[in-house]
């Protein structure tokens, strides 16, 4: 399956859990599995519009909650990942510091510069 699968099963599993049900129970409500509802929410299967739907009908929420959740979970991860750029930056820094040999150094600097030339890795 592709990103946005994945993104939708975890938004899925976020508001079940807010919610307090098994993926047992929210299998019975929507009429499937709960193997169904694990490979949803594992972005093992396609979630289709109406089982969509249905799971949003059966966690008493709107359809639109379920890509809010898809569009806050992706500004988290923009967020870490701009924090471990930092990161990154900063143990390259440390490496440079402490080699002592020219070419491991040169190309330790040329990754830093690397990363130094973009304000955001994304």
């Amino acid at each position: 399956m592709n990103s946005i699968d994945t993104l939708i099963g975890k938004s899925i599993r976020d508001l079940r859990i807010a919610k307090g049900l098994s993926q047992d129970e929210l299998g019975h409500l929507v009429g499937v599995s709960d193997v169904v509802i694990n490979n949803y929410e594992n972005g093992e299967s396609r979630v289709g519009a109406a089982q969509v739907l249905k799971i949003a009908q059966a966690l008493g929420t709107q359809i639109g909650d379920i890509f809010e959740k898809i569009e806050l979970n992706q500004r988290k991860a923009l967020v870490e990942l701009g924090e471990n750029h930092s990161e990154i930056k900063s143990r390259l820094r440390d490496l440079i510091a402490l080699s002592d040999r020219k070419p491991e150094r040169e190309e330790l600097e040329r990754l830093l510069s690397m990363l130094s030339n973009t304000d955001r890795p994304y």
